[in-house]
């Protein structure tokens, strides 16, 4: 199959949601909460403590894979840049590709932080 044919294009952007539906879940399962924004903090804190450590493994984990959808997404972007602006596209590509690694990285040491929530951190 051809990288730069409808079909390709079409499956790299619908990786690219995955991906992005990927990393809500993982916030979700790791310290989502229902509440006010201002609530949000003692929310986040209350939901960190009563999660199973699978919850907080699981949440912190899917972040690389859904990285890895993402920059697929990325692709589906940079496919779609027009040709008169390849450079742009590329130092683009390049960036959001990056960004995307430490992003991953950063959610995946989210983990530690939540476990240093749950057994670390005094209750008031």
């Amino acid at each position: 199959m051809d990288i730069t044919s409808t079909e390709s294009r079409r499956i790299a952007g619908v990786a690219g949601l995955c991906g992005a539906l990927l990393f809500f879940a993982g916030d979700m399962l790791f310290y989502g909460h229902w509440g006010s924004g201002a609530g949000f903090h003692e929310g986040m804190i209350n939901t960190v403590w009563n999660a199973s450590l699978a919850r907080l493994y699981v949440g912190g984990l899917v972040g690389p894979v859904a990285a890895c959808l993402c920059i697929v997404g990325f692709w589906h972007v940079y496919l779609n840049v027009r040709a008169e602006q390849a450079r742009i596209g590329r130092v683009m590509l390049v960036a959001f590709v990056v960004l995307m690694v430490f992003g991953s990285a950063i959610h995946t040491l989210w983990t530690t932080r939540g476990l240093a929530i749950k057994y670390c951190y005094l209750q008031r």
